[in-house]
């Protein structure tokens, strides 16, 4: 009897949620998203809320920041991954 390879990974769509802009910050946002799955209004706003919480105080401290930057919102099976850098 030969095993087949189990299939774990199942290619992911990727959606252009456009350009955020935030106090000295631009992200360009894009959400990863399984067949039949989607980025809704909420999701979005938690990931806004997470820039203006977290990510924008780190880019102050850390500093040499050129303003630019990029999110994920990726809602997946276990939970949802918001992403930035």
């Amino acid at each position: 009897m030969t095993e087949q390879p189990l299939d774990i990974y199942q290619p992911r769509a990727v959606e252009n949620l456009g350009i955020w802009p935030f106090d000295g910050l631009s992200l360009k946002a894009y959400g990863i998203v399984a067949d039949g799955q989607g980025i809704n209004a909420e999701m979005q706003d938690l990931a806004r809320q997470i820039v203006n919480e977290e990510v924008l105080s780190r880019v102050e401290t850390e500093g040499a920041s050129n303003g630019m930057g990029f999110i994920f919102i990726h809602p997946g099976a276990l939970g949802l991954t918001i992403s930035s850098h």
